[in-house]
């Protein structure tokens, strides 16, 4: 990517001037298939040819789902998406010299509006399973630990899955957490200990919400949004543990059309190398606590 190029993606975080916001994301919920085209502060320069079909359309549908903040969510208008997902999504179609439009899908059932061509791509910290590799291809960003969210002190002493046994917790719903916590509930209920009481639901701020409430004992999920929640609530509450090795998240595309996979990621790399991807990072607080990637620094 040219000077010029990088220069104006910069450019967009200079000029935004955008800062942590210290309240707690937006309890407003977005309607499932609500489209937003989010306004950059700058047009970066286009830099990535798009394949015929998006240059046909004149823009790349980028599905998220907006109440997992600090991926993405709904600003206090109600009406504006936010974070850092929502960033980059952003910034992918104007690097192809064509329009970003960011729909909202539930998590449980993104996956299916990608299949069915309602999405092009689906960036919504997803991490690669072995069953999504099959079935999906990836643009990897980032690689993080997953763990829990406790009350200042931990006084249930809560470090582990396994460490929930016989407490309630909060998980989102379809996630890959709540896969690991059924597995580690069936493992202490064979070792004759209590269940674990796993309660699912659809947006991690209404996940989140559990905990501020007193509903559950921990708050399960990524590294970034835990750090998040902890952060705007005056560190209220602390990491418990991390006791869930490191997982690579990428942008979901699916396997039958390889020249949007290649668009896209030549869109995301040109965004990085430009440093538009680390500020963003920053932006949202989650130096630190994550690995960024890209094309030739990819995830482990």
């Amino acid at each position: 990517m040219n000077t010029r190029s990088s220069a104006m993606i910069m450019s967009l975080w200079l000029a935004a001037g955008v800062a942590l916001t210290t309240s707690i994301a937006s309890a407003q919920e977005a309607k499932e298939g609500t489209a937003y085209q989010v306004k950059l502060p700058t047009t970066p320069a286009k830099s990535v040819e798009p394949t015929e079909k998006l240059a046909k359309a004149g823009k790349i549908v980028m599905c998220t789902e907006l109440g997992n903040p600090p991926g993405g969510f709904l600003a206090e208008d109600g009406v504006t998406p936010k974070g850092f997902n929502v960033d980059v999504m952003s910034a992918i179609g104007p690097v192809m010299g064509i329009k970003s439009e960011v729909v909202h899908y539930p998590f449980a059932s993104i996956f299916a509006a990608l299949d069915t061509g309602k999405c092009d791509a689906v960036m919504s910290n997803n991490s690669k399973s072995p069953a999504r590799i099959a079935k999906y291809n990836f643009v990897e960003y980032i690689r993080e630990r997953m763990g829990l969210l406790v009350p200042k002190g931990n006084p249930l002493n809560i470090k582990t899955y396994e460490d929930l046994a016989g407490h309630r917790v909060a998980v989102l719903v379809s996630s890959t957490n709540e896969r690991l916590l059924k597995e580690a509930s069936a493992k202490v209920e064979a070792e004759g200990k209590p269940a674990i009481e796993i309660q699912s639901y659809p947006q991690n701020t209404t996940t989140f919400r559990q905990l501020d409430l007193k509903r559950v004992d921990a708050f399960v999920s990524d590294a970034m949004t835990l750090s998040y929640f902890m952060k705007l609530t005056d560190d209220k509450y602390e990491i418990g543990g991390l006791p869930i090795d490191p997982l690579t998240i990428g942008i979901v595309l699916r396997k039958d059309d390889p020249a949007l996979h290649e668009a896209v990621r030549k869109a995301y790399v040109a965004l990085f190398e430009g440093g538009y991807v680390e500020q963003a990072a920053k932006t949202w607080g989650m130096d630190g606590h994550v690995e960024l990637c890209r094309d030739d620094k990819q995830c482990p």
